[in-house]
This record gives C-alpha cells, structure tokens and sequence, in this order.
C-alpha cells in the first residue's frame, strides 16, 4: 500500500465531504429543475462553468484536488472517486428516463453518456482555470449536447 506523502488534515477532509455533500444535491436540484434532457444536461454544464470562473478562474475544489493530489494522496482520493462516481449517477438516471421516453438515439447507452458528461465536465473545470471564461467554455458545451442526438 502506497503511503501519502501530503499531509492530511481533518480540515481538508471535512471541506471535501462537505463539498461532496453540497455538489450532489445540486447536482439533483438542477437536473430535477427541467423537463427537457438537453435542457438538464446544458443547464448543469454551465452552472459548473459559471461557479468554477468566479474568482477569476480559482476552479473547483474537488478537480484541483484530484489534478493535484492524486494518485499519492488515498483520503483524497476516496473521497474524489466517491463525488464522480455521484456525479455520473445522477445524470446516468435523467439519461435512463430519457432513453426509455424515446428522447435519446440509441447511439450510446446511458451509463456511457453519463460518464462522458461527468469527463467532459472536468475537462471545462480544468479548463477554467487556464480561460476563466464562462462564454467560450459555454460555446464547448453545445459541442459536449451533440453526443445526446
């Protein structure tokens, strides 16, 4: 078992739960919020862009973690893999209504949609801190909505 060489603060870990915590039920919350899947998935990609340029470009505190400490930091990355693996189950289950509504091509499953949604995302976040601009990160989002045709 590889060891840590970060230094682990009950701190750090109770922001990253606390954030886990908040990000998901926003994740729900924003999701549930509209009819439409396209809709959904535009509306939750840039709530994300817009949060994570605020403060010119500070990002997002669970993607600077993981790009940061990973893979040497364990705690971390415990807690890392349980917020993607939340934030892909949310739109994974809006993608399966979807599907079974007819909304979506048979092109790519749900699971596999949801799960390039959620890479995707962490790609505009990690983007946001080189271009702390939500208006041409938002122009990528459209490009991401095609994948749902």
């Amino acid at each position: 078992m590889q060891t840590s060489t970060f230094p682990q603060t009950k701190t750090f870990l109770a922001a990253l739960g606390h954030y886990r915590t908040t990000y998901a039920t926003a994740t729900l919350r924003t999701l549930e919020g509209e009819s439409d899947v396209r809709a959904a998935v535009r509306a939750l990609l840039t709530e994300r862009v817009r949060v994570a340029v605020e403060g010119g470009g500070r990002g997002c505190l669970l993607i600077n973690a993981a790009t940061e400490r990973l893979p040497q930091d364990q705690p971390t990355g415990r807690i890392v893999r349980d917020v993607l693996t939340a934030n892909q189950e949310a739109p994974a289950t809006l993608l399966r209504a979807a599907a079974e509504r007819g909304e979506l091509s048979s092109r790519h499953g749900p699971e596999t949609l949801a799960a390039f949604l959620v890479t995707f995302l962490n790609g505009l976040l990690v983007a946001s801190k080189v271009t702390p601009d939500a208006r041409a990160l938002e122009s990528l989002v459209e490009v991401a909505l095609g994948t749902l045709e």
